[in-house]
């Protein structure tokens, strides 16, 4: 599986990204005419530069200001890119963009979402890094993309809306749920990077672990005294066979000895009720013949700092083993199965195209017995029975 690890510790936008993705080897003029089914009036010029003594690739759209609307509404932005002549898939992810920055301008300016006006993002050259990014990463054949925790910078940048503080608020509301941190002067972040690598990124933190081929350099407008204002791809392969879906986690593990089953109920509750992946409390036999309990915890890179918080505050352990680990998964979809108490969900896992694992959902199971009156073991054997007529 090819992936992908972008490095934003010079900050992220949607020009840097397109800079890195034609230096990985995308030939300029092959990202130019797939774009140009868009319909508006563009032109794409990549050259190199040096950041710092760094050598990087950075690309520039250009387009004529004075004969183009540019303060969009996302209908019009969501007609452009259903009227063009891409993938299913590159419009899908491409209007998902689009999508979340129309979500943090509306709540900043107390407004619905149809309402908001594109001004920056709505301008073509803005519409070009989003579809652009997303289509480049269609044709480097990535499967997935990996993210580094966003330098943001610091101080002000002068705007449409005039002259807001760094992160701007629409930037800042874009990056919720993603770790963040400030190291250089000026607005490093813009919404059209943080919502592109919002909506494509499988997981934010540490690089993953691949087969590295190819590193690509693609350069910001600015030159940053302190540091290379570029932007660096990854790009390698991870050594999974198609059949399986695969991430990458972190284990976090402790061991606990003056602690009740009660008191650990309740930390389960805690921790799945805070976005944990999955915990798993294991009765365990330790030092000095104290029974006790064995602590695993399994989160998103993004998640570990507040999981470490929750950890601390609800539990009497000193220390906590965090490793990172590789997930190996079924492809897993939901299907509905009818029985004569109503619709229960199924969870299906399938190993390519073929289906090796089916499973009642619980929940689902549970509100179908209590409605109906009828007991759990009931409700499981009407749809085991259903699953072993049916084909899902």
């Amino acid at each position: 599986m090819k992936i992908a690890y972008i490095d934003c510790s010079s900050g992220v936008g949607g020009d840097m990204l397109l800079g890195a993705i034609v230096d990985s080897g995308i030939d300029i003029d092959l990202l130019f005419n797939e774009l140009k089914s868009l319909g508006v009036e563009f032109e794409m010029r990549s050259k190199t530069v040096y950041k710092n003594h760094v050598r990087a690739t950075k690309v520039d759209v250009l387009w004529d200001e004075g004969h183009h609307h540019h303060h969009r509404h996302l209908r019009d932005i969501e007609d452009i890119v259903s009227n063009s002549a891409l993938s299913k898939s590159v419009k899908e992810k491409s209007i998902s963009i689009f999508h979340v920055v129309a979500e943090a301008e509306a709540k900043v300016h107390g407004m619905s979402v149809e309402d908001v006006h594109f001004h920056e993002v709505g301008a073509v050259d803005s519409i070009v890094d989003i579809v652009g990014s997303v289509v480049g990463f269609e044709l480097l054949g990535i499967e997935k993309i990996y993210t580094s925790a966003l330098n943001v910078g610091s101080g002000r940048v002068e705007c449409a809306h005039g002259v807001l503080p760094v992160p701007a608020p629409a930037t800042s509301e874009i990056l919720r749920g993603m770790p963040i941190y400030s190291d250089g002067d000026g607005e490093l972040v813009t919404p059209t990077g943080a919502a592109i690598v919002k909506v494509l990124s499988s997981g934010f933190g540490g690089m993953p672990s691949m087969n590295l081929e190819t590193v690509s350099l693609g350069a910001g407008s600015r030159d940053i005294a302190t540091f290379p204002n570029v932007l660096r791809m990854f790009l390698g392969r991870v050594d999974v066979a198609e059949d399986y879906d695969m991430d990458e986690v972190l284990l976090l593990e402790t061991d606990i000895d003056d602690s009740t089953p009660e008191m650990m109920g309740f930390i389960y509750d805690v921790l799945i009720g805070s976005g944990a992946l999955d915990v798993v409390i294991i009765p365990s036999f330790m030092k000095k013949n104290r029974v006790g309990f064995r602590l695993s915890v399994l989160v998103s890179e993004d998640k570990l700092d507040f999981i470490l918080r929750r950890l601390f505050a609800e539990t009497t352990t000193f220390g906590i083993r965090v490793n990172r680990v590789r997930r190996y998964k079924l492809f897993r979809k939901e299907e509905f199965v009818e029985t004569i108490w109503g619709s229960v969900k199924v969870k299906v896992g399938s190993m390519g195209d073929k289906v090796v694992t089916v499973s009642p959902e619980y929940e689902s199971c549970k509100e179908i017995a209590l409605k109906g009156g009828v007991s759990l073991k009931e409700v499981y054997g009407e749809v085991m029975s259903k699953l072993g007529k049916e084909t899902i």
